[in-house]
């Protein structure tokens, strides 16, 4: 496949951009990115919605760009593993022309169900390495590291939850780089914002995606951690959803990777 070169390009990752950065679909979403990017992640968060994406609604078989997909939200778990195994093999399918070669999972909460649905999986013919298991709220270093060793899945390392949900002893555990295929940056708030910085003091966290140029200093820190165990195939996804965003994102992880020395 030609790949369109990545004019966004900072340190060896290729980098990624949310199939959202402008109200619209998939495609139209595509078509304003151009050439910005060599790798979009399609953001199907709500079953429904996305189950009812028509073709014309999706990117074009042939497209250059590289994909991955992150399942929705809302996959039926309470309806157990077969039910959100069926809603992710007709999503898999809606973009099979597209092949895209991970699929990120929110872990289930109910014990077991993972294991049902990556057997599952297997049992279709993909490879469990293509899950990738999302550090989220309650899924840290305890509930993630353990299960996606013992299944064979893959990771996605966000530096927001890391950050939001005090999940980051993640990056010391020996092993958990072996397995990540993708990360997600961007800031969980925004510490020049007092409304902001006054919720994140309260014991219940709030979790936003800004742009990185509102990290904070254990923010940059964490980011840098993140960075120093990512090998060079690991794509980087900036996680943010509206263009502004986007491109002060972009400027800003450009200006870290140089102070930092993964870039000239």
């Amino acid at each position: 496949m030609n790949m369109p070169k990545d004019s966004k390009q900072h340190g060896p990752w290729r980098m990624a951009a949310p199939s959202w950065v402008v109200p619209g679909t998939p495609a139209e979403n595509r078509t304003y990115l151009g050439d910005r990017y060599a790798e979009i992640g399609l953001y199907f968060l709500e079953t429904s919605g996305s189950l009812a994406y028509a073709p014309g609604d999706l990117p074009p078989r042939g497209d250059a760009a590289r994909y991955h997909v992150h399942l929705p939200l809302d996959l039926p778990w309470a309806e157990g593993a077969g039910a959100a195994f069926d809603v992710t093999a007709r999503l898999a399918a809606k973009v099979a022309h597209l092949a895209p070669w991970g699929f990120v999972l929110h872990p289930p909460h109910q014990p077991g169900q993972l294991a049902a649905f990556v057997e599952l999986w297997a049992a279709d013919g993909r490879d469990p390495a293509d899950i990738l298991l999302e550090n989220v709220e309650d899924a840290g270093q305890d509930a993630l590291w353990p299960v996606a060793r013992e299944l064979g899945t893959g990771l996605c390392l966000d530096v927001g939850h890391m950050l939001a949900f005090g999940q980051t002893s993640l990056l010391a555990t020996p092993g958990v780089f072996e397995r990540t295929r993708l990360a997600h940056v961007y800031a969980p708030y925004d510490p020049e914002n007092p409304r902001d910085a006054a919720r994140w003091r309260l014991p219940q966290k709030e979790h936003r995606h800004r742009a990185l140029s509102c990290l904070d200093v254990q923010g940059r820190q964490t980011l840098l951690a993140l960075l120093s165990g990512l090998g060079p195939e690991v794509v980087i996804m900036h996680e943010v959803f509206d263009d502004t965003a986007l491109t002060d994102s972009e400027r800003a992880f450009a200006a870290l990777c140089r102070q930092w020395g993964f870039a000239s």
